[in-house]
């Protein structure tokens, strides 16, 4: 990837362009430090949920979660009769396996989108590439032509200042033979002199051409990256709103399934007749859950303040 332009530039140039979003400044923090890793890519989350809209998935995760919990009451209720556990136990299965669908399922989507967005972010890279070695070849192209230009005219200049080419005329009323030998010789020199010029001025004017023709292939170029540069931006809020589902996903099952699997045990103790010892174990595990995950919060702050910025932390640049 080192023969890639830099990226905080191109997509500068690229907003100056198109005028796309996100803004100049979230898309210097998209691009920083170059291209983005699949690995960062796939696990891309950094903006607000509102992202979700763009992937067309918020109806459906507000749906998903909108499932209503059995409760330790609902529990010891159904403990009274062995019809109404084995309903019990059979919803609280149901919302077991659903839980764990909806991780998988979104966890898998937001591979995919990860993958899209990787994919398009490459394409950009390739097109800002191939527009600005198309603009370095229209510029060197111009280049040449106002160099050999300004030879052709330097030339005619010169022409005009000596008179003009009246070398056949004095040819014609040369007096002697060595006048004429001196007139023959400059006359083979103005020939000479006049081919040089043609010559200068096809090279000007074939340059020329070149220029406005790489300068065309490269506006087209041009057009390209900024077409690719929506696209994956657009692939990128995806990518997100993607993650944040898988994250939603996830998020419920942490927060739901360790209780309804100790209510599940309860139900199917044959010697329980409470839910009040599952239910004081349910507590003890979720309080040390809480505590293992605030140690690695903390764990993870005092080393991002090692070093990188708040751009690079966000998008995983290691």
């Amino acid at each position: 990837m080192n023969d890639k332009p830099s990226m905080a530039d191109a997509a500068e140039a690229a907003s100056v362009d198109c005028g796309c979003a996100p803004t100049p400044a979230e898309s210097r923090a998209f691009w920083k430090n170059g291209s983005i890793t699949r690995r960062n890519a796939l696990g891309i989350g950094v903006l607000s949920a509102v992202a979700l809209s763009a992937f067309g998935v918020s109806s459906g995760v507000s749906a998903a979660y909108a499932a209503s919990y059995p409760s330790w009451d609902d529990v010891q209720r159904a403990m009274a009769s062995e019809s109404s556990k084995a309903a019990e136990v059979t919803r609280i299965q149901g919302l077991i396996d659903g839980l764990t669908q909806k991780v998988a399922e979104t966890q898998a989507a937001a591979e995919k989108a990860g993958q899209e967005f990787y994919d398009a972010q490459q394409a950009f890279f390739d097109a800002a590439t191939k527009a600005d070695e198309l603009q370095s070849q229209a510029d060197t192209q111009a280049a040449t032509a106002t160099e050999a230009e300004r030879k052709a005219a330097q030339v005619a200049t010169q022409l005009y200042r000596d008179g003009g080419d009246d070398t056949s005329l004095e040819l014609f009323f040369a007096g002697s033979a060595a006048n004429a030998d001196d007139l023959l010789s400059r006359l083979g020199t103005m020939d000479k002199v006049y081919g040089y010029t043609q010559t200068v001025y096809e090279t000007a004017v074939k340059a020329r051409n070149t220029a406005q023709s790489l300068s065309d292939q490269a506006e087209v170029a041009r057009n390209e990256r900024d077409r690719l540069q929506k696209l994956a931006e657009q692939k990128m809020l995806e990518a997100q709103a993607a993650a944040d589902a898988a994250q939603a996903a996830l998020d419920e099952q942490t927060a739901n399934l360790a209780t309804m699997q100790a209510q599940l045990a309860a139900l199917k103790d044959q010697t329980a007749t409470t839910v009040a010892g599952y239910q004081e174990g349910v507590r003890v595990a979720e309080e040390e859950r809480k505590r293992r995950e605030a140690a690695e919060a903390a764990a993870a702050a005092a080393g991002n303040n090692g070093g990188g910025g708040v751009e690079e932390r966000l998008l995983g640049v290691v």
